[in-house]
This record gives structure tokens, sequence and C-alpha cells, in this order.
């Protein structure tokens, strides 16, 4: 809201935050390194949205270094900053010193950040190891599942049947907006178009090229979850352009509607799974990190997903299969693309998760399948 309230007044400047709240965050209920990074990079855009000072900027870079330690692509938003200040330096005709000194602190800020940050995970675990999770690791086996390509564009689309069509919406706004909302705008800020002026141009210019070059983080897998932690900048700007002029402001109408419909019908979706009734909150669970998240139970896995590819390691299956001996974990959720024979034919060296399947099939029963073919 600190946001909109510098790009709008009235019910309007709460419309983005309820709208971020209600689609795309809720449709991704996880504790997932995304939504820290989305707080951590929101608050730099909140910090400098109204000035670009040196302290504010030593802030920003310090907020996005945080930001980075969770999303290492997150690490674009720094360029996006630099080169909006590099534009605003020939709006407002700083001299290059001036510039200078704001680009020092803001990527001195951040490396010292990020130094911080990491120190601690690098003498625990040692170089190599640290070198192999965040550089080996993302060469060599994160683009192994499709999720991780470009090819996660538009897939997995919700379906409408046990109460999917709750994240219809969110996944709709995503495909519409992102980043569609920021070209045009960039294009009328640097061309001083008469279609944006005056004290909110600079403003939008500055969402707009920071906005941009978070999508640039997420555009190499484009991904739902990806797309929906790079979102807000985009409905902040969406509201404005529909608020802004009198004849589109009908369509705030039935994006209010949606917020307020949404609001009330996604927790009872949630709450009235067939899942909620088994289990208890803190219960031990092995599986589906979102449902865990939505009925507060105790997730035993070291990693949230597992992969018929070698996005999974070995190492990962047995630590799972440990996991579960050791909390003698009631519920198990199994996702059906982990026996998709397809992805298996395609990735046959990287299919690990077969000793669980076994494992599984020898010491828990079938309980209940889902109409998209997940199993408890």
């Amino acid at each position: 809201m600190v946001i909109s309230s510098k790009m709008m007044t009235g019910l309007s400047l709460f419309l983005p935050g309820l709208a971020f709240v209600t689609m795309p965050f809720a449709a991704d209920l996880d504790a997932t390194h995304h939504w820290f990074s989305t707080l951590f990079t929101i608050a730099a855009l909140a910090v400098t949205i109204e000035r670009r000072t040196v302290t504010r900027l030593a802030v920003a870079g310090a907020l996005v270094g945080v930001a980075t330690f969770f999303t290492q692509s997150a690490v674009l938003l720094v360029a996006g900053f630099a080169l909006f200040l590099l534009w605003e330096r020939r709006e407002d005709g700083q001299t290059w010193r001036a510039l200078g000194e704001k680009e020092a602190t803001l990527l001195v800020s951040f490396l010292v950040t990020v130094t911080a940050c990491v120190t601690y995970f690098v003498r625990a675990v040692g170089v190599k190891q640290f070198f192999y999770y965040t550089v080996v690791f993302v060469w060599k086996y994160y683009p192994a599942d499709w999720f991780n390509t470009w090819r996660a564009y538009l897939a997995a689309r919700p379906g409408i049947h046990g109460g999917g069509w709750v994240y219809i919406p969110a996944f709709l706004l995503i495909h519409l907006i992102v980043p569609f909302v920021y070209i045009p705008l960039l294009v009328a800020c640097m061309m001083r178009s008469g279609f944006v002026s005056g004290e909110p141009r600079k403003r939008v210019m500055f969402l707009s090229a920071t906005g941009f070059s978070l999508f640039l983080s997420v555009a190499s897998a484009p991904g739902a979850v990806r797309l929906y932690a790079v979102l807000a900048p985009a409905v902040i700007l969406l509201v404005w352009l529909l608020d802004s002029r009198a004849s589109w402001r009908w369509w705030l109408k039935p994006l209010w509607a949606t917020v307020v419909l949404l609001a009330v019908a996604r927790p009872l979706v949630v709450q009235f799974s067939k899942m909620s009734g088994r289990t208890h909150p803190f219960d031990d669970f092995f599986g589906d990190p979102l449902l865990a998240f939505a009925l507060r139970l105790h997730n035993v896995s070291r990693v949230p997903i597992l992969r018929p590819t070698d996005y999974t390691r070995s190492e990962e299956v047995q630590d799972a299969m440990q996991s579960l001996e050791k909390f003698q974990v009631r519920y198990v959720s199994w996702p059906r693309e982990l026996d998709d024979d397809k992805q298996a034919a395609q990735h046959p060296e990287g299919n690990h998760p077969g000793p669980l399947r076994r494992y599984l099939e020898e010491q828990y029963h079938l309980a209940h399948t889902f109409s998209n073919g997940d199993q408890v």
C-alpha cells in the first residue's frame, strides 16, 4: 500500500494489495523462497518510489541483497535500478558525479549484504558444497525438468474440478499483464508521450523499469509460481492505469468483485478438502507443500517436491525415505507426475524416485485419489 499511495488515491490504492493477496499469493500458499525474495524486493521499491537519495539507495541495495540471498536471479533488480537512475539523471539534469555516487552506493550496499548473508553457509558447508548447490546444480540439473525451462510458460493450467477454479483468476492475470503492462509504459515514458505525464511519469517509469527487470529474472523459466512472485509492480501499474482514465474506470468493478469472491471462496475450498477431515494441525506429513501449508501440517521432507528427472537427486530420495521412517509419517501425498511413464522415458538416467514408490507400496495403502490423479 505504501507504493500504491504514491500512485493513486481513494479506494483504488487498496486494490493492488488485495488483488495480490487473494490471487497470486493465495494461489501458491507455500513457504517458498520466492515469497521471501518478493517481500524484500517490494520493500526496496517502497523505500525508493518517492525519492532516490544516497541513503535510500543504500537501504534499497541492502534489501535487494537479502532478496538475492533467497532467489539468486533477483540480482537483475540491481540492473533495473541502475538503468532507471541513468534515465533519471538525464531527466533531472544531474551531474555524472552525482549519478556515480548513487550507483556506487547501490552496488556496494548490495554486495556487502549478499556477502554477509552467504558467509555463514560457506563456513558451515564449505566452499565446494556451496559452489555445487549454487552453481553446479543450477547449471547441470536445474533445467532437467520442463518447469525450469521456457516451456513452463502457460503450462500447468488450472482445471475447474475439485476447487481448481479458484486458481484461474490468478493464472489469467499473470499471463495477461506480465510483462505486457511494462512495455508500452516504458516506451511512453522514454518518448515523453502525453499518455503518461506530470508527476506520476517518473514513478511509472520507475515501476516499469524495475518490474521489467524482475520479469527478466524469471524469464528463462516463466512458470506460474515465478510469475506470481514478480507480479506486484504490474498489478500496481494496472490499477493505476485503469484508475487514471475515466473511460477505463468501470474495469475496476469486475476486479473488485473477483477480489471479494476469492477472499470468501478460497478458504472454504481448502478447508473443506478431504484431507482436512483426516488430519490435525502439526501432524507429520510428506508431499504437496501447498496442502501442508494450508492445513498446517509438518512436512518432514528436506526438499519441497520430488520429480522423475535429474532435478531430484538420488540422495534426496534416500533422505525422504529416512524421514518417513524417523517420523512414522501417517499421510503421504504422491503427485501423478511421479508415475508419468512418458516423463520417465524421457529421463531414464534421472528417474530416481522409484525406490520411494516401492517403499510406499510395501508400507502404506491408498487412502484417496483426487480428480487430478494425485494420491494420498
